[in-house]
């Protein structure tokens, strides 16, 4: 077997997905090497048969994954470096980034601080002009924002804004290959539903000027990065996620750029998918107003109820969340029990985009 069978070994024993997958490729990796100091020409591992190794760890889910795909960097720098015969070991965009994305996975401070650190060591390394295989990409910096976003700590979702910024000014400047994706938006949007920001009560309107930042970036050709469902998505959750002890004006705000955007998604033809109706209704539920008037709760719910049954979207959650907020609202619309509605109760076309769903994937 030569370096490509061992790469393909390498690969599949990444894409297991098994605790051990990590352990084992590593164990392969290095009986590459051993061959290769044996004599064995046809062995010689590549930055293909790391970056794979890497993806191994990562993939194995274990919490000290980040730290031994980085010694896996380091292992490789120095064979790189230190020895003439290694010349397909020069580390890459692909290998910084994997690990960075470990780190991402491991959902810790110091996961975070190591990916931002790699980030950093890129792009001195890419700066100095002798390494042009390390400019880290839109994939990097957004694995490092995943990273930050993945603590849900204080001051994490600062450090990600910091560093869409940084993306956004360096795309500006003519550097495409870092421009702000899609996926990035929504990653700094739902870091905003899971991280202490400086003000909790307003997570409504920053996940929401977050997203009208990205509308504004589209419509003046500033990148490419649409709002999809799942950016619409990501900012219900984030009003949802608004304290409950939030004074009234903060509740009802949050509730009124739900209904916004649940029209702005009409307007601009966003089809909803099957999370859109149990968050928006989830945001509903959540800052109900259970003390004083209850008419703006009741009327977003009644909108968002009449919504989720035109498009036929009613799932069992939407009930849930109404049944636990308004159950005369669900008997008066049912003509029922709140206690007794279920989804085969129902009409049939409140849900039959859920109900095709259900059958094709029987």
């Amino acid at each position: 077997p030569d370096t490509v069978a061992f790469n393909a070994v390498l690969l599949a024993i990444a894409n297991s997905g098994e605790q051990d997958c990590g352990e084992n490729a590593e164990r392969l990796l290095q009986k590459m090497h051993a061959l290769h100091k044996k004599g064995n020409n046809d062995v010689c591992p590549t930055a293909i048969s790391y970056s794979t190794t890497m993806l191994a760890w990562k993939n194995s889910g274990l919490l000290d994954a980040g730290d031994r795909a980085e010694a896996l960097l380091r292992q490789m720098q120095k064979y790189y470096y230190d020895h003439d015969d290694y010349v397909d070991l020069e580390p890459n965009t692909v290998c910084f980034s994997t690990v960075i994305s470990t780190f991402a996975n491991s959902g810790t401070h110091h996961g975070a601080e190591r990916a931002e650190s790699l980030l950093e060591e890129m792009l001195q390394l890419y700066g100095s002009g002798s390494h042009d295989k390390v400019q880290p990409n839109t994939v990097t910096y957004t694995s490092v924002i995943e990273a930050w976003v993945a603590t849900g700590r204080g001051g994490a979702i600062e450090r990600a804004e910091k560093i869409v910024e940084q993306m956004e000014e360096l795309s500006a400047s003519g550097n495409k290959n870092v421009a702000p994706s899609t996926i990035t938006y929504n990653l700094l949007i739902k870091g905003v539903e899971k991280c202490q920001v400086v003000d909790n009560a307003n997570k409504a309107e920053k996940a929401h000027g977050i997203l009208q930042r990205m509308q504004d970036r589209y419509d003046s050709r500033d990148c490419h990065a649409k709002p999809n469902v799942r950016t619409y998505n990501a900012v219900f959750q984030a009003c949802a996620a608004t304290p409950s002890d939030s004074n009234n004006d903060t509740k009802q705000h949050a509730i009124m750029v739900v209904l916004n955007l649940l029209r702005d998604m009409k307007e601009r033809n966003i089809d909803v998918d099957k999370y859109t109706y149990p968050a928006a209704m989830k945001a509903c539920s959540n800052l109900y107003n259970n003390n004083n008037n209850n008419d703006y709760s009741n009327a977003a719910i009644d909108e968002i109820f009449q919504r989720c049954c035109h498009d036929g979207m009613l799932d069992p959650m939407v009930l849930s969340h109404v049944r636990r907020v308004a159950p005369q609202y669900l008997e008066k619309v049912t003509g029922m029990p709140a206690t007794s509605v279920k989804l085969e109760k129902v009409p049939n076309e409140w849900s039959a985009r859920i109900r095709r769903k259900r059958r094709k994937f029987k």
